[in-house]
């Protein structure tokens, strides 16, 4: 199933007609490739000898990934349609479900005591709802009213969608490696390591919800406007879209860089704060490149471009597997980190050089000068300035926030005008 939204968002985006055609066998399709899903997990459970009451909540588990899989289908179609107002409702009404079903369970006398099962029913019910939701919203807008089913466009939907699949493996495999060759690396301390190491990963995981949410509304914009051959505001959108993710992006990583032993010792009471503190900072800088692929590596998508986007894919597993094969014995949850930082940043490069040349954008050096001293600068405010003023750690965070708007202004790297042109009057 991975790889088939980005595929339905640039077909949907480009032509709006198809919608009607497509919808019934993309959902047929998705409840094939579900039922598959299932089976292969369970004959893997089955082989790894899982208990009766493990079977039934991996099943539980899977009905939750089906459900979360077919609502980000659904909502895909709202993006492709441009209503990224709905889009937003829809994207939150199962954490909001979520929240008040187990704020009730947690905090009232309802159940005597919260079990992992009311949980997966928690999740169920919330995810069967948002689905629910999105499923009339895209029968409302698509103005679907009859079912079709043609089996040669399911094959087709599979065989021109596993391009995207394979990205999106590949990707997986470069980002997420790290953690298990940690733990195979380093026989003694492999599992600590590994713990340290998933620690300051969430905070890169949070930080990344920003470049997704940018994402998914930079891949219907640059799919409609490729189909129009609009070379001059696709360059105009990949340039605000690149500095409002810089700036967002470079805010939030020397943020967290700056008080990282403070933050894991305020949330990991029991780690080391110094040392897992070093690992956040380091690595949340590897946000940076990953959300200036968030704009370029969209825009390649967009374009089809999924031949170049595999092969720096593949290119990025190789590298990321021998720098931690060299650098984690060495310098172990450290080594994954710079594993990390080069895999990313390399591929960062990769797809601005490519996109640049491949749509004719015509990047202009002075914006990456812009970004760059805008870095420098914020960097600089947090390291010698702000400590100046003796309050706590966290407000001396949201100081350094005030500061990066005027900055980014100066530098124009962040014009309101220019995002408020292109996000809200598209």
């Amino acid at each position: 199933d991975l790889g088939l939204i980005q595929y339905n968002t640039r077909i949907v985006a480009q032509d709006h007609s198809i919608l009607q055609k497509i919808l019934p066998n993309f959902i047929i399709t998705k409840f094939i490739l579900g039922i598959i899903y299932l089976m292969i997990v369970f004959i893997g459970a089955i082989i790894l000898n899982y208990s009766p009451q493990e079977l039934y909540w991996l099943f539980l588990l899977g009905i939750i990934h089906f459900l979360n899989s077919l609502t980000e289908y659904l909502r895909s179609n709202i993006a492709a349609l441009h209503l990224f107002k709905l889009d937003a409702i829809l994207s939150i009404i199962n954490r909001v479900l979520l929240i008040i079903i187990c704020g009730v369970l947690l905090y009232t006398s309802f159940v005597q005591n919260f079990s992992i099962e009311q949980f997966i029913y928690a999740q169920i019910f919330s995810l069967l709802i948002a689905s629910i939701c999105s499923f009339f919203a895209v029968i409302k807008y698509s103005k679907w009213n009859r079912f079709l089913l043609d089996k040669q466009l399911m094959i087709q939907i599979i065989k021109e969608g596993y391009p995207y699949a394979l990205l999106v493996l590949l990707t997986t495999i470069y980002t997420r490696t790290d953690a298990v060759m940690i733990k195979e690396l380093l026989p003694n301390n492999g599992n600590t390591e590994t713990g340290y190491y998933a620690a300051a990963y969430r905070f890169l995981d949070m930080a990344n919800m920003f470049g997704v949410l940018m994402a998914s509304q930079l891949l219907p914009m640059f799919a409609k406007l490729i189909q129009e051959k609009n070379t001059k505001t696709i360059r105009k959108l990949a340039i605000t879209g690149f500095k409002l993710i810089m700036f967002i992006s470079i805010s939030i990583a020397i943020s967290i860089a700056a008080y990282g032993e403070e933050i894991i010792a305020l949330i990991f009471k029991n780690y080391p704060a110094a040392y897992v503190g070093l690992i956040l900072s380091l690595l949340i800088f590897s946000f940076i490149p990953v959300a200036s692929s968030y704009v370029f590596n969209t825009l390649m998508n967009a374009n089809a471009n999924l031949k170049t986007l595999n092969i720096i894919g593949g290119i990025g597993i190789f590298f990321n597997i021998i720098l931690n094969l060299f650098l984690i014995p060495k310098y172990q949850a450290l080594g994954a980190v710079y594993a990390t930082l080069i895999t990313q940043s390399l591929a960062a490069i990769a797809h601005v050089i490519y996109s640049n040349k491949k749509l004719q954008l015509q990047l202009p050096f002075t914006l990456f000068v812009q970004v760059f001293l805008f870095g420098i600068l914020l960097w600089a405010s947090f390291q010698y300035l702000i400590p100046l003023i003796e309050i706590h750690w966290f407000f001396q965070i949201l100081i350094g926030g005030i500061i990066a708007f005027p900055l980014a202004q100066v530098l124009q790297l962040l014009e309101m005008r220019m995002i408020k042109d292109i996000f809200i009057k598209k």
